[in-house]
């Protein structure tokens, strides 16, 4: 996994491929990372007033989405690592930050 150093490379398309959502053999709804971010990041004031990534620069933002896109499930030594790599207060706002990301998707593809 590229947490880290290789954060800092810009990769635009991994932030603009999409990922399947949900598809009912019918209809497939597709995000990318990026999209889902700004989706997140679109509630209210109150919603976003716990959260250290949306006060976060966008650089920092861009970073949170490409790891996203990356691995939407790391493990533990993976948020430390990618928290380490941001300097985030903790891997708990890492931790929260992916937390934010699953359950947008989940609410996009209507399971939400």
């Amino acid at each position: 996994h590229r947490f880290g150093s290789q954060l800092s490379a810009a990769e635009p398309e991994l932030l603009s491929t999409s990922m399947v959502l949900s598809d009912d053999g019918l209809v497939s709804r597709t995000f990318t990372a990026a999209e889902v971010l700004r989706l997140v990041l679109a509630g209210s004031e109150d919603a976003n007033a716990g959260r250290w990534f949306s006060t976060a620069s966008t650089e920092t933002r861009s970073k949170l989405a490409e790891a996203y896109a990356l691995e939407p499930y790391p493990s533990d030594q993976q948020m430390d690592k990618l928290a380490r790599a941001l300097r985030a207060p903790s891997k708990a706002c890492v931790r929260t930050f992916y937390q934010s990301m699953h359950l947008k998707a989940m609410e996009l593809c209507g399971h939400g």
